[in-house]
């Protein structure tokens, strides 16, 4: 067997590998899927999607995802092939095709166009204190501010001067990250909805909980998150009937999602209703469409009047809103980001290749329509990404859930937040 690296990436914060390789070898020709597993079959719980692409008759593409479990390191797994019948077909163990890659030692957080002119602002992550940046147009001077974040990493702010359309960051030692296209952020056409203005610092100082729809939610929790600023996501309001919580915002920033149930999401809101998409959505009832564009590595938006970026999840965009609305202290709670995934072979639509009914606390959220699998890579990164963000500014985003497998952020119990926030209340 012939194996070919194509993309290799592993972000050491965040202990996810994104990889595109290329197998050749007679067996590809009965293959039409694979998986990581853990060798000899350890148990391990961890993600891992992995999509598998026929070049030629005997040339597969594999592209994965794969975040490592703690205490583990890719020596403990394999990408394993599988035909129609589930039979394995080969085994690659990913230790070997590391061989001679590198981890990333940067990368790039966060983007603010200058309302007055075509500049911009952003901000980058690297292991050590000095970091290079790179454009089609020439090397940039690094003149910015930095800082030192708890993770031990630096956190680099920098302006880019006007039209920039993209951008390299590295490090002497290892690998960085780029991003393309980043000049039409910076074009005041096609901006978010004008009545987001109205909510522009309008929680300044104030902390916010973002809720996901999690098997790990429980409803006695969310009594206790009344006097709250919450953001709900999606098809929350199944659970009307479970509880008397009501989220002060409603975001929704999946495309299959809005296209599926949009018009009962606004049909049974709560509050405030946010749809990112990348066109102005169209639904008559009342709500505030944000202009959403597509990045990786994700570029968390400073101003989501001019717009927010995916980030892989509706928890992301929200944490750009909340940024927007002046809050820099972020609580998670009930993003379980652990997923059963049934592989719809016959979808052609890559937002409709997933299925299955079992991820949430609120039964039948699916309603028994196909979805997008996660991107544990997109998902991760950001999600961690934002993290530094708020640690920059004086804030931070951290993990309530009980259970689960978001370790990307630092996790807090919930129980010990909520004391927090009353005691923080008592001393205002």
């Amino acid at each position: 067997m012939k194996t070919a690296v194509k993309i290799w990436e592993f972000h050491p914060a965040t202990s996810c590998l994104f990889f595109i390789i290329e197998t050749t070898c007679p067996e590809n020709q009965d293959v039409i899927y694979a998986e990581c597993k853990p060798i000899n079959d350890r148990p391990l719980d961890f993600n891992s999607w992995l999509n598998v692409k026929t070049l030629h008759t005997d040339t597969l593409e594999i592209r994965g995802s794969i975040i490592l479990p703690q205490d583990t390191d890719l020596r403990d797994f394999s990408i394993q092939a599988f035909n129609a019948s589930n039979a394995r077909k080969y085994e690659v163990p990913i230790a070997k095709i590391a061989v001679g890659q590198s981890s990333l030692t940067s990368g790039i957080l966060a983007y603010l166009p200058s309302k007055s002119s075509s500049s911009a602002h952003m901000t980058f992550w690297s292991q050590q204190n000095d970091i290079s940046l790179t454009a089609f147009e020439g090397t940039i001077e690094t003149m910015g501010e930095k800082q030192r974040l708890s993770s031990g990493l630096y956190y680099h702010q920098n302006e880019l001067p006007p039209n920039t359309g993209s951008i390299t960051c590295s490090t002497d030692s290892g690998a960085g990250q780029s991003v393309k296209k980043t000049r039409i952020l910076s074009e005041n056409t096609d901006m978010s909805d004008p009545n987001i203005l109205k909510f522009k610092d309008v929680h300044k100082g104030q902390a916010a909980w973002l809720i996901g729809n999690g098997p790990s939610v429980e409803v006695q929790d969310l009594e206790l998150l009344k006097d709250e600023v919450t953001f709900g996501f999606n098809r929350f309001y199944l659970a009307h009937d479970k509880t008397s919580f009501r989220p002060t915002y409603t975001v929704s920033a999946d495309r299959q999602v809005i296209e599926d149930f949009g018009a009962e999401i606004l049909d049974n809101l709560s509050g405030p209703t946010f749809f990112a998409n990348h066109t102005p959505t169209t639904f008559s009832q009342n709500h505030i469409w944000v202009r959403q564009e597509s990045f990786y590595p994700s570029l968390f938006s400073k101003d989501a009047s001019r717009f927010v970026t995916t980030g892989g999840s509706s928890m992301y965009v929200a944490m750009q809103l909340a940024y927007y609305m002046g809050i820099r202290h972020i609580y998670i709670y009930g993003m379980d980001f652990s997923f059963n995934i049934k592989r719809n072979f016959d979808a052609l639509d890559q937002y409709k290749i997933a299925s299955g009914d079992d991820n949430h606390f609120i039964e039948n959220y699916r309603s028994g329509k196909h979805w997008c699998p996660p991107d544990y890579r997109f998902i991760a990164n950001s999600l961690w990404g934002a993290s530094c963000v708020m640690e920059a500014e004086g804030g931070f985003i951290k993990n309530t859930t009980h259970g689960g497998r978001l370790d990307c952020l630092d996790r807090i119990p919930f129980s010990s937040a909520i004391n927090i926030q009353t005691t923080n209340k008592q001393c205002q």
